[in-house]
């Protein structure tokens, strides 16, 4: 039997989970679920929420959450002075980031190339989060087409991008090339050939995003934005597949975030039966059934019309609620969810299967994967 501390604690960092989830919950604005929250903040242990919410990169969006709610008046001084701080920072440097991917797409318009913007740039541009604060964003990924690569690549370097990332890392079979950086900008840019690893690209073909993208101008400049129907498949698979979360059974609250944005912007333009069917015919129904339930589970969004669960979703989401109850489950939950993650990857075809083979047989690439490996179960523990 665990002690009744361990017990304790694993209370407390559940309902700072919950609470977390309920703040983001972009669903959640009758005035009845406020006031449950209201009386939520009191008790809330914020010191954990705040580092939750760190760790999950959603404290902007935490801030933003609570004020859209009206309830920043309520939090403790400190705690809404600091939310307030983080949420302007991110807001400047997403504004950098903005002015940044102008320029880019500028560079390479001029070498007659429109750029599909990805993840939390498309997030950004498409107006998902009215405010442009609200959203942390890692680097710039451009989806361009792979005959453009090489042009794209020289356009960039002329106004001052060099390589950048691991140099024994095999881009040559990735789904981006390497990194990009310059001197004091923001982030880096990766251009993508693929949207998605080659394990799961029959999912969300490359060319079928460029094909569908809608243009739109942004600083003046050409820029493709994924159609809503690519967004949300992009979101699924790179959380659930790429990202490992069906196999791990992790909850990662920014893209779960994205997803119900998705979806309260677009559901009515998405054909969910046809994208359970591509996800079925892969072969990974029951990572985007179980996301799907993990967002009506947390934030309480109907599941699609069609979307019913199955026998393997039922499975994740209890592995979910099992680990959060018993976190030193996790460690083995990691080693149970990067194995099978290998396993797809193997059953994916040839070139995926190369890639996973080289992993494991290159000195660097193996000491990368084992320090990963060793770092996730040692959080877990």
């Amino acid at each position: 039997m665990l002690p009744e501390s361990w017990d304790s604690a694993v209370d407390a960092e559940h309902r700072c989970f919950a609470f977390l989830a309920r703040a983001l919950n972009p669903l959640e604005s009758d005035q009845r679920a406020i006031d449950a929250l209201r009386e939520e903040i009191g008790r809330v242990a914020w010191e954990s929420v705040v580092e939750l919410a760190s760790r999950h990169l959603v404290t902007p969006t935490l801030y933003r959450g609570l004020a859209d709610k009206g309830l920043l008046a309520d939090l403790p001084a400190d705690v809404r002075d600091y939310l307030g701080a983080i949420h302007a920072l991110n807001d400047q440097r997403n504004r950098r980031l903005l002015h940044q991917t102008v320029e880019i797409a500028a560079a390479l318009n001029g070498v007659g190339i429109e750029p599909v913007a990805l993840k939390g740039m498309a997030d950004l541009c498409a107006g998902l989060y009215p405010d442009p604060g609200a959203r942390v964003i890692g680097d710039i990924d451009l989806l361009v087409a792979s005959n453009q690569l090489a042009a794209a690549v020289a356009a960039l370097a002329a106004i001052g991008y060099r390589a950048s990332g691991p140099a024994d890392f095999a881009y040559g079979s990735h789904h981006h090339d390497r990194p990009l950086a310059r001197p004091d900008d923001a982030a880096w840019v990766e251009l993508h050939t693929e949207p998605v690893a080659p394990a799961f690209a029959s999912l969300l073909p490359g060319d079928r995003m460029l094909c569908a993208a809608r243009r739109v101008a942004v600083g003046g400049q050409a820029l493709g934005l994924p159609s809503p129907r690519e967004q949300v498949v992009h979101n699924i698979v790179h959380t659930q597949l790429a990202d490992r979360h069906y196999w791990l059974a992790r909850v990662p609250l920014r893209p779960l975030a994205d997803l119900a944005r998705l979806r309260l912007q677009n559901d009515d333009r998405i054909d969910w039966r046809e994208i359970l069917a591509a996800f079925d015919r892969a072969g990974h129904g029951s990572a985007c059934r179980a996301w799907l339930i993990t967002a009506e589970r947390l934030f309480g969004q109907d599941l699609p019309d069609g979307v019913t669960p199955d026998l393997g979703a039922r499975l994740a989401c209890w592995r979910i609620r099992l680990q959060e109850r018993h976190p030193w489950l996790m460690a083995a939950g990691d080693w149970y969810g990067y194995h099978q993650a290998m396993l797809a990857e193997l059953g994916a075809g040839p070139a995926p299967r190369r890639r996973v083979l080289a992993r494991l047989l290159h000195p660097k690439g193996y000491r990368r994967y084992s320090r990963a490996l060793r770092t996730h179960m040692s959080r877990a523990l």
